[in-house]
């Protein structure tokens, strides 16, 4: 699924939105609805159907773009007791929203393929649809002419300005024109870029997943993130069976979790003369591939590990800080949605580990 949107004076409007399930493609264009939150809505419910029942469908950047618009749509087209989201780091990882009657129950999830496939769509189509035949190269599209507010959805006209353009050449620019020799269509060019994009990132997932499963024998659709899924192939083909990852109980997860803090960082200007500067690749994971990281090879441990408990410190306040630091939710928020670390005196309590 892929959304177009016209910027006027800051604020982002969809005016398109494609889908493609593999077989046919399907658009919404603006002109056709009363205002972007119906044509949004009747996409919506495009998807919501019985034979779409356990599909996934992925959007590029959906967690920070295109998930913004549809959020606001789904809640009001489903109860919000049956949109089920996961949320890490700000960023929507899975949503899955069921549908249907109480006698038959039917769910789809919208997942952000960018936490898969880290690469714009363009690069995406020339490594795994391109070579194959399957798609024409990317079309260039002149966002800075939609982007016009004075440009209305159904212009037909002269082909745009080659300054209207990101990135073009003149001999890409000039292929454009000889092949717009009738009247230049942005409804009907806005659909054939939107329709392209679904199909791109169609056929990269599709190539993606062949090449895991045949490599590795994993189902990407189990892992939403470039991270969960690496971590699954570790798991599942590359783990010793002597060394079993511990899973803690969530109550645990979250006591240990409070000791983790970013390091503490001190700034000098720096002075030099006849410096040589060298930079070393993948010293970090050559460092745990060679070394027993961070603290040795884990162990079990017998006993019980429910005796924990906070510290309790009366820091010198006459010095400028501790060297020990300290995360509160309550009074170190940033406006940024994030939690400030300090290094404070005086008396606090708190969560550290024990090295």
């Amino acid at each position: 699924m892929d959304l177009e949107t016209k910027n006027i004076e800051g604020t982002l409007i969809p005016y398109c939105v494609s889908i493609y399930d593999g077989k046919k493609a399907y658009s919404f264009y603006i002109t056709d609805y009363k205002s972007s939150d119906d044509m949004l809505n009747a996409s919506i419910r495009f998807i919501l159907k019985r034979n779409y029942n356990k599909h996934r469908i992925y959007l590029h950047n959906f967690s920070y773009f295109d998930g913004i618009f549809l959020m606001r749509i789904i809640s009001n087209i489903v109860n919000s007791n049956n949109i089920k989201p996961v949320i890490r780091d700000g960023r929507i990882i899975n949503l899955r929203v069921q549908y249907g009657s109480s006698n038959n129950k039917y769910y789809v999830e919208f997942r952000d393929s960018y936490l898969l496939l880290t690469s714009s769509l363009e690069s995406l189509g020339k490594t795994f649809a391109l070579n194959k035949g399957k798609l024409e190269n990317k079309i260039p599209f002149p966002y800075n002419f939609v982007n016009n507010k004075n440009i209305d959805y159904n212009y037909t006209g002269d082909i745009p300005d080659i300054s209207y353009y990101n990135s073009i050449s003149e001999t890409d620019y000039n292929n454009i024109k000889n092949k717009n020799l009738n009247k230049w269509d942005l409804r009907k060019e806005t659909v054939k870029y939107c329709e392209q994009d679904c199909k791109t990132l169609y056929f990269a997932i599709k190539e993606f997943s062949k090449l895991i499963y045949l490599q590795f024998g994993i189902d990407i659709s189990k892992t939403p993130t470039i991270s969960s899924l690496a971590f699954r192939i570790f798991r599942v083909n590359f783990l010793n069976k002597d060394n079993n990852i511990a899973i803690l109980q969530k109550f645990i997860y979250d006591f240990i979790y409070q000791s983790y803090y970013g390091g503490a960082v001190d700034s000098y200007i720096p002075y030099g003369e006849n410096i040589k500067g060298y930079d070393v690749n993948s010293l970090y994971p050559t460092s745990m591939f060679n070394n027993h990281m961070p603290v040795g090879v884990p162990y079990y441990f017998e006993g019980d590990i429910n005796y924990f408990d906070q510290i309790n410190f009366n820091y010198p306040t006459e010095l400028n800080n501790s060297l020990y630091e300290y995360l509160n939710e309550i009074f170190n928020k940033t406006k940024f949605g994030g939690y400030r670390t300090i290094a404070p005196v005086g008396k606090w309590n708190g969560v550290y580990f024990s090295e």
